[in-house]
Formats: structure tokens, sequence, C-alpha cells
């Protein structure tokens, strides 16, 4: 899958000043948003995959993360998910450009469900009998407000 770019709200480019009571309140209730438009890697002949993805993020809340795929290559399958540490590859043979799991807190462990894993391990997305997929979740430790 390859990711395009993202945009974040033009008017909430800096996080909030907590010291500043005006700054905070104009600011902690916009939400931040990115978005990803995803593909199939050219190398895998036959695959036609596309989608979208919404990332929508509140200074005090988790991101949320929605969207969707079409024409996934394997029908009723759990196709990982995950943000890594770059966001654009050029390299049309595989994506390892995008490098590791985003895992800025040093994680040993992939493990989504305890909560426990790298901050760029997400809940898989899964394809229908169609090869469709519809995805919506609340990633709890992943931001677009930085660290």
């Amino acid at each position: 899958m390859k990711k395009y770019g993202s945009r974040f709200d033009k008017e909430n480019e800096e996080a909030p000043d907590l010291n500043n009571t005006e700054d905070a309140a104009a600011k902690l209730y916009k939400a931040r948003y990115a978005y990803c438009r995803l593909e199939s890697n050219p190398a895998l002949k036959g695959v036609n995959m596309f989608g979208f993805l919404r990332l929508k993020n509140y200074f005090f809340g988790n991101l949320e993360i929605s969207g969707f795929t079409r024409n996934m290559p394997k029908p009723n399958w759990n196709y990982g998910v995950s943000i890594n540490e770059h966001g654009w590859y050029t390299d049309s043979k595989n994506c390892q450009e995008t490098g590791s799991h985003f895992n800025p807190t040093k994680a040993t462990t992939h493990d989504v469900i305890d909560g426990n894993g790298h901050v760029g391990d997400l809940s898989p997305m899964t394809s229908d009998a169609f090869g469709k997929v519809e995805y919506e979740i609340e990633a709890q430790k992943a931001t677009l407000w930085g660290t």
C-alpha cells in the first residue's frame, strides 16, 4: 500500500499553549486531520487494490481512523495495518523505504490487543467475501499532535 501524503488543519499547526487560556480554548476543540490514499504495489501483478483512510485527532483524544479499501487480493483475510517511520516510498518493488513500525517508546512487542505494542501497530482490517474493507478504529497511543 502506498501513502501519498497528509494534510494538517492549517489553523492547528502548533499544539496549544496550555498556559495561554485563549490559545488553549481556541485550539483544543479543533481536530487535526490527515488523509491517506492507498493503492497496490505495482510489483504485485494482477492486484488492483485501492482505498482511502482519514485520520482525525483532537488534542485530548484517541486518533480516529476510518476508511475503505476495494479489490483486496484475498477475500475474508486479515491484513495488518501499521503507521511506519516514514510516510513516502518511491521504490516500486517493495515498501522498505517506509522504515519500521513507528515505535518511539521502544516497545518490544507487536501486541495490539493489550495496548503494549508499538505505537504504529494498529488493528487489522478484514476483507469481506468480495475483497472489500470498511475500516474504523480508535488508536489509543498514536496522535497527530506529535510527542
